[in-house]
């Protein structure tokens, strides 16, 4: 037996000798539902296990058109205990509807990159720095006041004396020494970002024609006009099953 999920609104139905039935309209967990048309005269109800095969977006029955007309046409005589008409017996078809959620996920992007450059940077720097130096002083001392003149001395000839000076000059030596250091940290931040998306929901409208009634039972359903009655039910309210 096919699986449900392998027949879905919108396909072609036709015979196992090839003859076309009509286009399923809905389908439940035991049997789906053929539009009426030239071949059925109301909707027909068909079960998993009459199907021979699938393919293409076609589905085809496992019996032909003769004996699926017998079929209906067995169905329609009246029988004994009081059904008249094929088709008096209680049957659910289910339709799923599917909604849209958002998901957000988060992935790690590159932003950028910080990087440290060391470079020399010169400038002048002044330091006021003392020097001394020797300069010479010139005294006359009176001859009373004089001491220590060696008795050997001979004066009145030609004599030289002589002091060195000194002075301080100024040497720069310039030498590295640890200013500060820089370090580099990375640390993560939160920040919020809203972000917004279009969601799409599925919703069931049910249509009558004619003389057909709905029983206006499900929760979230609106009647229309007496020609047409839509009947909706959103999906985000959780969905909602005819049965």
């Amino acid at each position: 037996m096919f699986a449900p999920e392998s027949v879905r609104q919108g396909m072609t139905v036709y015979s196992n000798d090839g003859e076309k039935l009509g286009k399923i309209i809905a389908s439940g967990a035991d049997n789906f539902q053929i539009e009426k048309g030239f071949f059925f005269p109301k909707d027909y109800i068909a079960r998993y296990d009459d199907i021979r095969e699938v393919a293409g977006g076609k589905v085809y029955l496992s019996r032909d058109a003769a004996a699926l007309r017998a079929g209906v046409a067995e169905a329609a005589v009246p029988r004994v205990g009081g059904e008249a008409e094929w088709g008096f017996r209680e049957e659910s078809v289910q339709m799923p509807l599917y909604r849209e959620e958002l998901e957000v996920r988060k992935r790690s992007v590159v932003t950028g990159d910080v990087a440290a450059h060391k470079k020399v940077v010169t400038e002048t720097r002044t330091v006021d720095v003392p020097l001394r130096r020797e300069v010479v002083h010139v005294e006359h001392i009176p001859a009373e006041r004089v001491e220590g003149v060696r008795a050997d001395y001979e004066p009145f000839r030609d004599e030289t004396i002589s002091l060195t000076l000194h002075k301080e000059e100024v040497d720069v030596v310039k030498r590295p020494v640890l200013a500060e250091q820089v370090r580099l940290r990375r640390t993560p931040v939160e920040t919020e970002r809203r972000v917004a998306d279009t969601i799409r929901h599925e919703e069931v409208e049910l249509l009558t024609h004619g003389e057909a009634e709905l029983e206006e039972e499900a929760r979230g359903f609106r009647a229309g006009t007496e020609a047409e009655r839509t009947y909706q039910a959103s999906s985000e309210e959780g969905g909602t099953t005819r049965s």
